[in-house]
C-alpha cells in the first residue's frame, strides 16, 4: 500500500443493504474498498472485501445503545496496528464519537428546533424522549467541535446550514454529496400502464385508481397521519405505506378518516422498488429530513413527488415540474393529490422529468465524491509528515 493512500476506519451500529443511513454506508464502502483498504467498526456488517471487527451493544433503549457502541467501537480502534490506526477515522454523525470525517446524515439540534420532543405515552416517556433528545444534541456538538474534525460530508445544502447554525462547523470544511440510489433496482418499470396493473396484482395491491405511495419509518415525523387524512378529500385515490410503524396506532387514524379500505401497511420489505414502481405518486410530507433516500429511489422510479419543502427534497423537487412541495396538512396534501389524479398528462409528464433527475444520484458517482474527500485527506496527512 503506497504510504499516501491511507485506511478508513468507519465506525457504524450496522452497514448493510437495509434501512437508510446503513444501506447509505453500504454502498459507499462497497466502492470505497476498491481504492484503499476499508476496517468497519460496528456490531453488525454485511459488506464484503471488508475487516469487520465486531463489538457489541445492545439494541435498546436507545440512549445506552448508543454509548455503550461509542465506547466500545473506540476501544477497538484504538487496539488497531499502527498502519490502521493512522487511517481516516469516519462516523454517521455521532455514532462513534469524535472522528476525522463525520457523515452528517441528520442534526440532533435541527430536529429538536424544528420538531420538538416526540409527545411519549405518558409524562415519563415523554421526560424519556427528552432526556435521549437532549443527550443526542450534547453528543453531536461535541463531535462538529471536535478539533480533531477535518472533513463534514453534509448529503444535503440544508443539513450544511444547520450544522453552521446550531454548531458552529466552519464551511471551509464541509463537502456536499447527497445519498445515491441503485439504478439497476430503482428505474420506471418497463411495459408501461400494463406492466404497473400486473405488478399491482402480483403485490396484492388494488389495481383501479391513482396509487400513492409513502416509504419510511418514524411515521409521526414523517408525516403519515397527514398524508393518511388527505385521502378524505382526495377519492379514488390509494395509499400504501412500506416500513415498519404503528400500524394499530395509524390505522385507527385511517378508520377514524374514513379511509381505512384506501391505506394499505406492508410493512417492512425488502424490494420497495416493486412498489415504488407500482404506484403513481410518492408522497411523504416530513417534518424534517437531512436528505430522504427514499425520495431519491421514488424519482429514480420515475414518480412525481408530493413532499414537503424540507432539507433534501429543496434540491431534487422542481416546484411544479417533476411534483409539488405541499404543508405538513392534509388539506395541502389533498389538492395536489387530486390535481394528479385528474390530469394524468401532467403525472407522465412529472414522471419523466423524476426519472431523468434521479440519474442524477448514482452510487458509483457519490462514492468517487466520497473517495476524493479522502484523497484530499491523504494529501493533508502527506504534508504534515515529517521529511
Amino acid at each position: 500500500m503506497p504510504a499516501s493512500i491511507l485506511p478508513v476506519l468507519y465506525l457504524a451500529p450496522a452497514i448493510h443493504r437495509g434501512g437508510g443511513m446503513e444501506r447509505a454506508a453500504f454502498e459507499v464502502l462497497d466502492r470505497i474498498r476498491m481504492h484503499r483498504p476499508v476496517i468497519a467498526i460496528g456490531r453488525e456488517c454485511t459488506l464484503s472485501g471488508v475487516r469487520h471487527i465486531p463489538v457489541f451493544a445492545p439494541r435498546r433503549p436507545a440512549i445506552v445503545s448508543v454509548a455503550w457502541f461509542r465506547r466500545q467501537a473506540r476501544k477497538a480502534a484504538h487496539q488497531l496496528d499502527t498502519g490502521f490506526a493512522a487511517g481516516h477515522t469516519t462516523g454517521i454523525g455521532a455514532s462513534g464519537g469524535p472522528v476525522d470525517v463525520a457523515v452528517a446524515q441528520y442534526c440532533q439540534e435541527a430536529h429538536r428546533r424544528r420538531v420538538g420532543v416526540v409527545r411519549g405515552r405518558g409524562i415519563l416517556h415523554t421526560w424519556y424522549h427528552h432526556v435521549t433528545l437532549s443527550r443526542f444534541c450534547a453528543e453531536e456538538r461535541a463531535v462538529y467541535q471536535s478539533p480533531q474534525l477535518k472533513r463534514v460530508i453534509a448529503v444535503s445544502r440544508g443539513v450544511g446550514r444547520e450544522l453552521i447554525d446550531c454548531y458552529g462547523v466552519d464551511p471551509a470544511i464541509i463537502r456536499y454529496i447527497p445519498n445515491g440510489v441503485d439504478l439497476a433496482a430503482f428505474r420506471p418499470l418497463p411495459g408501461g400502464g400494463g406492466g404497473k396493473a400486473k405488478l399491482r396484482s402480483e403485490l396484492g395491491l388494488p389495481t383501479d385508481g391513482m396509487l400513492a405511495c409513502f416509504v419510511g419509518g418514524d411515521w409521526r415525523r414523517k408525516g403519515l397521519r397527514p398524508a393518511i387524512e388527505s385521502l378524505r378529500d382526495a377519492t379514488g385515490v390509494c395509499l400504501i405505506v412500506v416500513g415498519a410503524g404503528d400500524q394499530a396506532e395509524f390505522g385507527a387514524i385511517a378508520a377514524a378518516a374514513g379511509v381505512a379500505d384506501r391505506v394499505h401497511f406492508v410493512g417492512k420489505r425488502p424490494d420497495p422498488h416493486r412498489y415504488l414502481q407500482a404506484a403513481d405518486v410518492y408522497l411523504f410530507p416530513s417534518l424534517y429530513e437531512a436528505f430522504s433516500l427514499s425520495c431519491i429511489e421514488a424519482a429514480a422510479c420515475g414518480l412525481p413527488l408530493i413532499v414537503t419543502n424540507i432539507n433534501g427534497s429543496e434540491e431534487l423537487v422542481e416546484d411544479g415540474v417533476n411534483g409539488f412541495f405541499v404543508e405538513h396538512d392534509a388539506a395541502s396534501i389533498a389538492t395536489r393529490l387530486r390535481t394528479l389524479r385528474d390530469d394524468p398528462i401532467l403525472r407522465e409528464q412529472m414522471a419523466a422529468r423524476s426519472a431523468e433527475i434521479g440519474q442524477r444520484y448514482d452510487w458509483d458517482t457519490i462514492a468517487a465524491s466520497h473517495e476524493a474527500v479522502y484523497v484530499e485527506l491523504d494529501l493533508l496527512s502527506s504534508l504534515k509528515r515529517p521529511t
